[in-house]
């Protein structure tokens, strides 16, 4: 877990330098209000299911429609200013914006106490599943901790910056 955890601050630049360059699928899915292959191929396949229950999308449809476009806009847009990181790390942790972030983060229980990063990290490294959004438990600091450090799958990361000597 230590690994992983001292990785993720570079996740976060990376996932902000990615989306200033116009890409990534967070980018997009903050870009505008309405996207219909969201709904009907990308929500449901990123939480491992066919389809979800009416509810979740209209739960999904209702926050996208209270989506910030402009603000989101303004953090990727201000140029390599520092404090436009910030903002949009702050817009990343807001627990009011966890449904814009799609993949499904705000439907899981650890968007109440733990980042986008931490559940693709669940979701990627752990044999977590379903229980990702049913598991009260990973509504907890410490069940959330206690989830991991049972269900990763992951011994070691390798890091491209430092390949020789993780090597």
């Amino acid at each position: 877990m230590a690994l992983a955890r001292s990785a993720i601050p570079d996740w976060y630049v990376s996932l902000w330098a990615f989306g200033r360059m116009g890409a990534g699928a967070l980018r997009r899915k903050v870009s505008s209000r309405w996207h219909a292959s969201y709904y009907y191929r990308e929500l449901n396949q990123s939480m491992g299911r066919v389809w979800l229950r009416p509810g979740d999308y209209a739960t999904q449809w209702w926050h996208d429609l209270q989506l910030p476009v402009r603000l989101w806009h303004d953090v990727y847009n201000r140029g390599d200013d520092p404090a436009a990181f910030r903002d949009w790390l702050w817009l990343v942790h807001d627990p009011k914006r966890r449904y814009d972030l799609g993949e499904g983060y705000g439907f899981s229980r650890s968007s109440a106490v733990a980042g986008l990063l931490t559940y693709r990290y669940l979701r990627l490294f752990t044999d977590l599943d379903d229980e990702i959004y049913r598991s009260k438990e990973l509504a907890t600091e410490q069940g959330l901790r206690d989830a991991v450090d049972l269900g990763t799958f992951v011994d070691h990361f390798i890091h491209t910056e430092s390949l020789e000597e993780d090597l």
